[in-house]
């Protein structure tokens, strides 16, 4: 079985998501990100430093959203037999080579996740987590 692979970007500079697709933008081997630049007298790569990447997680929610890294997410956890309301942003986690979700008790996976709803992202919406601000950073170590 394959899940799409597939990213979006913020643009720092200009503070616009870009959709995957929408865009000239190419990732390299190793991460950096590249414009396709077209002028008059040819047509070139330009590196592009102003983007943040964000991975689709190969799930969409119960809205039929995609999910990506970024996203500040809703749902529900089963504990004692009963669901446990849960809220936090999607991230990648290495050591698990999985997407958690990543909130003031730390990393859960998401597919122990139930009822997810996308509430928005760490970009659009950072007043989310105004009193914890380090949930924020999409790239845990």
């Amino acid at each position: 079985m394959s899940r799409e692979i597939k990213f979006r970007f913020w643009d720092i500079k200009c503070e616009i998501m870009i959709k995957s697709g929408s865009s000239e933008i190419y990732i390299s081997d190793t991460g950096e990100t590249w414009d396709y630049v077209y002028d008059s007298y040819e047509e070139f790569l330009t590196r592009n430093k102003t983007v943040a990447i964000m991975q689709y997680t190969g799930v969409k929610d119960k809205n039929d959203v995609e999910i990506y890294e970024g996203d500040i997410i809703q749902g529900d956890i089963m504990h004692d037999n009963r669901f446990l309301g849960t809220m936090g942003v999607v991230v990648y986690d290495k050591n698990q080579g999985s997407f958690a979700n990543k909130n003031c008790s730390g990393l859960g996976l998401m597919h122990k996740l139930y009822h997810i709803k996308v509430i928005g992202n760490v970009f659009d919406n950072p007043e989310i987590f105004i009193d914890d601000p380090e949930l924020l950073n999409i790239n845990p170590e």
